[in-house]
């Protein structure tokens, strides 16, 4: 089975503080300028809370890059949360 990434509008991703503590500035400024060279991002993954709506997985860096560019919408995977 083959996963397809989906649109998702960035502003209704939550992301946890966990990923948020890992945000490096410098991250997102190499990947803003591969969006402003029109290059394509990997996809985010995201997963469904029933409490916060769409969260963050992976890929704070490629989020904040989209929307530092203005965009609405960003590419990502729909993955399943795995209890551990």
């Amino acid at each position: 089975m083959v996963m397809e990434a989906e649109d998702f509008k960035i502003d209704d991703i939550y992301v946890p503080v966990k990923l948020k503590k890992s945000f490096e500035e410098a991250n997102v400024e190499k990947f803003t300028d591969l969006l402003m060279a029109d290059e394509q991002l990997a996809p985010v993954l995201i997963r469904k809370d029933p409490k916060k709506g769409f969260v963050l997985v992976k890929g704070v860096h490629r989020l904040e890059a989209c929307r530092e560019v203005g965009d609405v919408t960003i590419k990502g995977f729909l993955v399943q949360a795995r209890l551990l």
